[in-house]
């Protein structure tokens, strides 16, 4: 008997359109919030996808992701250098493009990821400025200790001398972190809860910390640095203070220059930049490293002014 030819009926897959800017936008920031990525980094995806996106479609570049090219992206950094944009800009929006694209091809979305290989800006070798002594005195007499908000500032700026801690974990600090009779503090990443560490506290911090607790008395939140309405202390608010007192004293004060005048006494006390790294919270030595390169000079002196044999007579 001939076989029969069976002829079946067959579905085609109807091809899907491509991803447009916004969808592909949406699905990488929804990966990354499921990652456990802090709002700040979070928000600043979304500044760079923003900005890209109007630069692009400002220079005619298809709305696709899969369709633009390492090209689109290399005439959208040389727009940023010749408008003057500062290196430091252009590689914050290298790195949270490349991350973007590295989603995208892992999950399919694009054939390549073409912010791979673009080139990272030189630095701008910036030197991070710290305090001198005597404007330390100052800023530490600044305060008023006889009002509540004077006594929570001084107490805020003894502890960011004192650890170097960066003013996003200092806010953070909630009483169970705290261990005075160790002289402890425990810094814990409120999203990414298994990333911690130990500081420890000097006798004037854990001085410091005890007269504030008991004018803070016993209250709702946990936070341990609170405001006026006796709700948790905000970022923009502590910098606000620091800028009235950076007028009073004049001299331009910031949490990260603290954190630098830390950095620098660390390094002059004969510290050592592990335990520094550590204190820090820095993943990697880089920063540590250009801390010691920076005040190697301070270190010299200091060498040449302590120096056991300077008692000696040397033939």
């Amino acid at each position: 008997m001939p076989r029969r030819n069976v002829v079946r009926n067959v579905t085609l897959a109807t091809p899907q359109p491509p991803l447009t800017w916004s969808e592909a936008c949406e699905r990488f920031l929804q990966e990354e919030r499921i990652k456990g990525w802090r709002p700040r980094t979070l928000k600043l995806h979304v500044e760079v996808l923003t900005a890209t996106r109007k630069d692009l479609d400002a220079n005619g570049v298809p709305n696709a992701p899969s369709e633009i090219l390492r090209e689109h992206l290399v005439g959208m950094i040389d727009r940023m250098q010749t408008s003057g944009r500062k290196p430091r800009t252009i590689n914050l929006r290298l790195q949270s493009l490349r991350q973007f694209f590295r989603f995208l091809k892992e999950k399919g979305y694009c054939a390549n990821n073409v912010a791979e290989d673009l080139p990272t800006q030189p630095k701008e070798g910036r030197i991070p400025k710290a305090l001198e002594d005597h404007d330390v005195d100052k800023l530490l007499g600044a305060p008023d200790q006889q009002t509540f908000h004077g006594l929570r500032d001084h107490t805020m700026i003894v502890l960011l001398l004192d650890t170097g801690i960066r003013l996003s974990e200092l806010i953070q600090i909630e009483l169970a972190d705290l261990n005075l009779e160790k002289r402890e503090l425990r810094l814990q990443h409120r999203i990414k809860d298994h990333e911690q560490r130990i500081v420890y506290l000097s006798p004037a911090s854990v001085g410091a910390l005890r007269r504030y607790l008991r004018d803070r008395g016993s209250l709702t939140t946990e936070r341990v640095f609170v405001n006026r309405d006796e709700k948790p202390l905000c970022s923009a608010s502590f910098q606000t203070r620091l800028q009235v007192y950076s007028q009073q004293i004049g001299v331009k004060v910031s949490p990260h220059r603290l954190r630098h005048t830390f950095a620098r006494a660390w390094i002059l006390n004969g510290g050592d930049p592990f335990s520094l790294q550590a204190i820090l919270g820095h993943s990697d030595m880089n920063v540590v490293r250009g801390y010691v390169e920076l005040w190697g000079h301070d270190v010299q002196r200091q060498h040449g002014k302590y120096s056991p044999i300077t008692r000696y007579t040397v033939k």
